[in-house]
């Protein structure tokens, strides 16, 4: 290697901490990815939608109120193989859409909401044509119960799609309000895959300034940042899908179980693509470096 090329070659304070940039680098990008996962979980439509119709989800969903029904049965004396039909799949999966569109809207405003946008009527409109009450003779009795099971199905369903709001939900962000700007918190957690990734583009850029001697030097460094953090987020998935959350959640809800269950599903192939091209790019940066790397090594030696 030539005097020239001897003083353009970066430092040793100038690769050390090149290194602990990229280092620094691929936690932050690690962070800003998983952010940007939760970000898609909570804005897109077209996850949700899959979510509320899979049909584990459903026959779960299915099987719970059709047993609340037979006992509601048992108790006004109808017959509930009648009103079974009333679990319509795609009033669940409306129903279920609501209940995730309700979870985003509470996530990202921190403000605790009445319930989800169903329409309760539908139910009643399909159970005029189904609830029928045999044993009871006299005219305003059975206009009690009618009134009385209409109301204790409606209120079956909603529990059977709605499983994971309760008054607690609210009465806890209600509280939290009073003593924290939990909308402002929230608005920066929403934001912080940006602020995350906005800074790893900086660390990056000073990586390169670095090296500004030899940029295709500075690919070894920026390269080992994407590769670190596709293999953390790797680590990270891994142990996500180790640690099993919805298995855990099944204990005291096992329809919220399968919602996780569906939703992690769902999320693990783009993880995976994303991963995925991190580690190309890490591998793709690499192999440019090298060969540079051989060549400057090969030149050296001839004229050596």
């Amino acid at each position: 290697m030539s005097k020239a090329e001897t003083k353009k070659a970066p430092g040793t304070f100038a690769r050390g901490l090149s290194w602990a940039l990229a280092m620094v680098t691929s936690l932050l990008l690690t962070a800003a990815l998983a952010g940007c996962v939760l970000l898609y979980a909570i804005h897109s439509g077209s996850l949700h939608e899959k979510i509320a119709s899979d049909e584990t989800l459903l026959r779960m969903e299915t099987e719970w109120a059709g047993g609340k029904i037979r006992e509601l049965a048992e108790e006004y004396g109808f017959d509930p193989s009648r009103t079974l039909p009333v679990l319509d799949r795609e009033m669940l999966i409306r129903r279920n859409l609501a209940g995730i569109t309700w979870v985003a809207e509470t996530v990202t405003t921190g403000k605790p909401k009445l319930g989800p946008r169903v329409d309760d009527g539908e139910i009643e409109e399909m159970l005029s044509g189904l609830l029928r009450f045999p044993n009871i003779k006299d005219a305003d009795e059975a206009a009690q119960a009618y009134g009385d099971a209409v109301a204790g199905i409606t209120g079956i369903i909603g529990r059977a799609t709605f499983f994971f709001r309760n008054d607690l939900t609210d009465l806890g962000l209600a509280k939290a309000r009073e003593y924290a700007d939990v909308h402002g918190f929230l608005n920066l957690l929403l934001k912080l895959p940006v602020i995350l990734g906005v800074l790893a583009v900086v660390l990056a850029g000073l990586m390169v300034l670095l090296i500004a001697s030899r940029p295709k030097e500075a690919l070894k460094y920026v390269g080992s940042a994407l590769g670190g953090t596709g293999l953390q987020a790797a680590v990270c998935l891994a142990l996500l899908r180790w640690l099993d959350l919805p298995g855990i959640v099944a204990e005291g809800n096992v329809r919220l179980a399968e919602m996780l269950r569906a939703a992690g599903n769902h999320l693990l192939l783009p993880v995976i693509l994303g991963i995925a091209a991190l580690l190309i790019l890490w591998i793709l940066c690499l192999t440019i470096y090298t060969r540079r790397a051989r060549r400057a090594a090969k030149e050296a030696t001839a004229k050596a």
